[in-house]
């Protein structure tokens, strides 16, 4: 399926990017590191700023031109930033089968698997002459935090192509996201009463309050088609004060409205349950809630899924379609009737923890998947 020239070239390709640190909204690095390695070959780049509240951001843009006109034209997108712990990674080959990090960060595999994947399938079809419609190779920012750079990116220009595949998926080739959540956040606001911690007197404290509250908020798998996770707890000041506020931040992903709806009714009903049991007293509770992407659903018959499926039959390897309860950009680009699904960005495995790693034999199977849909 590829040689063992392919695969060093995209193993030491991905070595190299996940050294470079590269946190949501801190991808230049990266982005000159994409622009040096492409510099002088037969490609057009374009990086394009954008401003995204008090953050600045960018993506980058690689344009091929068509030289078939009978090939469909496609886009490829990876993002650039990683999660954290994502600062100087250490990336380890371990026994010629895996890549994993020294085991105190993340490896970066999503998404520079398919970062590096994108730059040598560039070199193949340039070097090689591989006949091939438009192409676009789009490079995206703060994915990790909001899929914030794909929200930036022209919806017109990307309407253009016929097909968008963004690889996002983890696993082996094969896999095909034809089912993703909405994903909503939710932030309580508790405010209780500040005291000194040796008197109390007309102190209640917002911790307290918080793990009443707690004790009644769903949390993990509630179906098959719905997840809600508190991720992140702050408040409180110094140790000798009773504390009087404290913030909880959550969200959930959902492939059902239905039971998106009763989520955030009991989730509003525990709020006004705890409240309830102070009355006559200063204590405030707030629950702000917001849909930071949209669901989407592709039938299996569709031409862009039947497009991929066809690649793989090539490949000798059985197309997988999969329900996920995960975000990738192709939830913006769907909601923007952009046409577009996530595949495998190769061989990638325990993605947003220190165990990631990368299986060196399956990695470079997602550079023949590429090369296969574009000369399809």
């Amino acid at each position: 399926m590829y040689s063992p020239e392919i695969q060093k070239k995209a193993v030491d390709l991905f070595i190299e990017l996940v050294k470079i640190d590269s946190l949501p909204f801190e991808e230049q690095e990266v982005f000159e590191y994409i622009q040096k390695y492409l510099e002088g070959k037969k490609v057009k780049m374009e990086l394009q700023h954008y401003t995204d509240g008090e953050n600045k951001g960018s993506n980058l843009l690689v344009f091929l031109e068509g030289t078939d006109k009978t090939k469909k034209s496609m886009f490829f997108d990876s993002h650039a930033d990683t999660v954290t712990p994502g600062k100087n990674i250490k990336p380890i080959i371990v026994d010629n089968k895996y890549i994993r990090s020294s085991g105190d960060t993340i490896l970066g595999a999503d998404c520079k698997t398919s970062v590096a994947a994108s730059l040598v399938v560039i070199d193949e079809v340039l070097e090689k002459n591989i006949p091939h419609g438009d192409l676009l190779f789009l490079f995206t920012s703060a994915e990790e935090i909001g899929l914030i750079g794909a929200k930036y990116v022209d919806t017109k220009l990307l309407k253009q192509y016929n097909y968008g595949y963004i690889l996002d998926s983890g696993g082996d080739i094969g896999n095909i996201c034809t089912v993703a959540p909405s994903l909503g956040i939710y932030d309580i606001t508790i405010t209780g009463a500040a005291a000194h911690a040796g008197k109390q007197a007309g102190g209640i404290s917002a911790i307290k309050i918080a793990g009443e509250l707690l004790n009644l908020l769903p949390q993990g798998h509630l179906s098959e088609k719905i997840v809600t996770n508190i991720g992140a707890i702050s408040g409180g000041g110094t140790i000798n004060i009773v504390a009087d506020n404290v913030v909880i931040n959550g969200e959930y992903r959902s492939n059902d409205a239905g039971e998106t709806k009763k989520l955030l009714q009991t989730i509003d009903n525990a709020v006004a349950t705890v409240l309830g049991n102070y009355k006559n007293t200063p204590v405030q509770i707030t629950c702000v809630h917001a849909v930071q992407m949209e669901a989407y659903v592709l039938d299996n018959n569709d031409d862009i899924v039947t497009f991929a499926h066809k690649a793989l039959n090539k490949l000798g390897v059985t197309p997988n379609n999969l329900t996920i309860l995960g975000g990738t950009n192709c939830n913006i680009y769907m909601g923007k009737d952009i046409n577009s699904v996530p595949i495998s960005g190769g061989g990638r495995y325990f993605a947003h923890t220190l165990k990631e790693e990368v299986i060196i034999e399956e990695y470079p199977r997602v550079i023949s998947l590429m090369l296969a849909l574009i000369n399809n």
